[in-house]
């Protein structure tokens, strides 16, 4: 049978209702592809402009998911590994955000976050309210009252979930095949966001590391033996890099530990922890780090039974705490040590971290000890050599001046004064009950020379100068300050008279048991001594100087000898002459002795 023309034209129309449906449709689907890639792409805009800063990126995306899958709010959170915590949303209720920050979410069956971060899965919740768990957990989150379907999609990074993509409406409305499968797609999108953030703080946090360690070295390098000037460096960029409140470096001397550098802490608590050194034992963190000579990490000193240094959290504001050994070849020689006011323990990137801030500390604190110790040595031989070259010079005047006593008195105060600058430095000598001056020398107070002369001579009175007192006693007497009230009142006018000594140093001369001067060196400040090498020396020269007073002694005890010897002699000639020409001449022996002359010449 033949269709008639109107069936025809109903078919016509009914094809024509169903393409257009399908064309709206088509539209429809168009148009919301559309809409998903433009907020993919602005999605992949916000990550590439945000390398290093996650929450835009986080924003952007759940704004998106929760408009495009037609949702009152949206939720991104993230896992610390035990709880998740709101890192994103979109429309969160008054309260609520504030509400969720105070709690976390614990993976469980009370929420949907908690259900997804339970099975690992998306999940969907037809119907809060008909729901039992749901209820009794979000009876006090704030704006949950009208919540009715919800949705949970995992963010897993190699399988392990890292977070969760929540979101809700107030009616009872599935959410689409479409529409889950596109908030799983907001979730890999998350993933690779906050992947991309966590590789490039990482690469930053190493580039951090790598040019804190390189500008340690330099202030190593260009520092070598300013040990302070490296701790302070070390100390300032542990705690930058490493997010501590505070950083300390402790050295041992002794069998106790030193602070020597810190950071960030108050000026009442650096004074508390030098006026108080550290010994080995558990109750503090640099104690127990030393005695166990390992890293010590302390996550709360509040709840540690052994941690009893109460005062350091008070006055510190003290909780996780860290401490590495300084060590050198296995022997602990100080500690480094962090801590934060909050309890928030260190990461092993940071421990890390912190134990190549302590190796570099040991570099330094081993640079500067070999190169003080050459220092030392060097200063041992230079002074050895000055004192060997002043006692050279001393004996090369003694040698030449044998008959003149002054010169080598000369020569001694002028090497003492320079060896012991700033000292001025006198000889006298003890001569019929007074002390006699011989020699003054100086290399700043030159002009004291003359004032020094004024006060010679003294009467040898052991009771009221200490110069007297030297030599009767034949002993080093040293004075710590000559302004002091109790001294004699002779010796307190001399130093103000001299206005430039204060301590004093007496040398005597002693010569077969009985003193017979001294060497006295005047310092301007108070409390100075000599070392034991340093006096030897003065002795040295006291023994120098009773050489050349004996020497001249002897020369002249010799010459005067001679004196009296060509005296007698002369004396003998006279009287031999006159016995000649008092004395008959005997011709016989005349020729006998010209004879005997003959004879003996020419024998030779």
């Amino acid at each position: 049978m033949t269709a008639s023309p109107t069936d025809d034209l109903a078919s016509a129309e009914r094809r024509i209702q169903e393409l257009t449906k399908e064309l709206s449709l088509a539209r429809g689907e168009l148009a919301e592809a559309r809409e998903q890639q433009a907020s993919t792409v602005n999605v992949l805009k916000v990550i590439s402009r945000s390398t290093f800063d996650l929450q835009p990126v986080l924003e952007a995306l759940i704004k998106d998911a929760t408009k495009l899958c037609a949702a009152e709010q949206g939720f991104i959170f993230r896992s610390d590994g035990e709880m998740y915590h709101l890192a994103a949303d979109c429309n969160a209720p008054a309260g609520f955000r504030e509400w969720t920050h105070r709690r976390g979410i614990r993976p469980g069956e009370g929420t949907v976050v908690g259900r997804v971060a339970l099975e690992n899965r998306t999940i969907q919740i037809l119907d809060a309210q008909s729901d039992a768990s749901w209820r009794t957990t979000n009876a006090q989150a704030p704006g949950t009252s009208g919540v009715r379907t919800l949705l949970g999609v995992p963010m897993r990074r190699e399988g392990v979930l890292i977070g969760v993509i929540a979101m809700w409406r107030t009616e009872i409305r599935p959410f689409t095949d479409k529409q889950v499968a596109l908030v799983e797609t907001f979730a890999d999108q998350a993933v690779i966001a906050v992947e991309n953030t966590r590789l490039l703080n990482e690469l930053r946090e190493s580039l951090q590391q790598q040019t804190a360690t390189a500008d340690v070295l330099k202030v190593i390098s260009r520092t070598a033996f300013d040990l302070q000037a490296v701790m302070n460096t070390l100390v300032e960029s542990a705690a930058r890099l490493c997010d501590a409140s505070n950083t300390l470096i402790f050295r041992r001397e002794g069998d106790t530990y030193h602070l020597a550098a810190s950071h960030g802490f108050s000026e009442d608590f650096r004074q508390l922890m030098k006026e108080n050194p550290i010994v080995p034992g558990r109750g503090t963190l640099i104690g127990r780090t030393a005695l166990e000579g390992r890293t010590v990490h302390i996550p709360d000193a509040l709840a540690d039974p052994e941690y009893t240094w109460t005062q350091s959290v008070k006055l510190g504001e003290i909780r996780t705490l860290l401490g590495i050994p300084l060590l050198r070849e296995g022997t602990c020689i100080g500690i480094i040590s962090m801590s934060r006011s909050s309890v928030k323990p260190f990461s092993e990137k940071e421990i890390e971290l912190l134990t190549t801030f302590a190796d570099q500390a040991v570099i330094a604190i081993e640079n500067t000890r070999l190169f003080e110790e050459v220092q030392a040595r060097t200063r041992e031989l230079t002074d050895a050599l000055e004192q060997q070259t002043a006692t050279s010079d001393v004996l090369n005047v003694i040698s030449r001046s044998t008959t003149d006593v002054q010169p080598v008195f000369d020569a001694i105060v002028k090497s003492a004064a320079k060896l012991f600058d700033p000292c001025i430095v006198d000889l006298c000598s003890l001569e019929d009950a007074q002390l006699v001056y011989r020699a003054t020398s100086s290399v700043r107070y030159e002009a004291k020379i003359e004032t020094a002369k004024s006060f010679f001579p003294l009467s040898f009175d052991p009771k009221r100068n200490v110069l007297s007192r030297a030599i009767l006693e034949q002993r080093i007497v040293e004075i710590p300050d000559a302004a002091a009230p109790d001294m004699p009142e002779p010796m307190r006018k001399t130093q103000q008279a001299f206005g430039n000594f204060r301590s004093l140093t007496l040398v005597p001369l002693i010569r077969e048991d009985k003193g017979i001067g001294v060497i006295s060196l005047a310092h301007p400040e108070p409390g100075f001594k000599l070392s034991d090498k340093q006096l030897t020396l003065v002795q040295t020269f006291a023994d120098q100087a009773v050489i050349a007073i004996e020497n001249t002694r002897l020369f002249e005890e010799v010459q005067a000898r001679t004196k009296e010897l060509q005296a007698s002699l002369e004396v003998s000639n006279g009287d031999l002459r006159r016995a000649q020409r008092h004395q008959p001449f005997d011709h016989r022996c005349a020729t006998c002795v010209r004879r005997d002359r003959k004879e003996r010449g020419a024998a030779v």
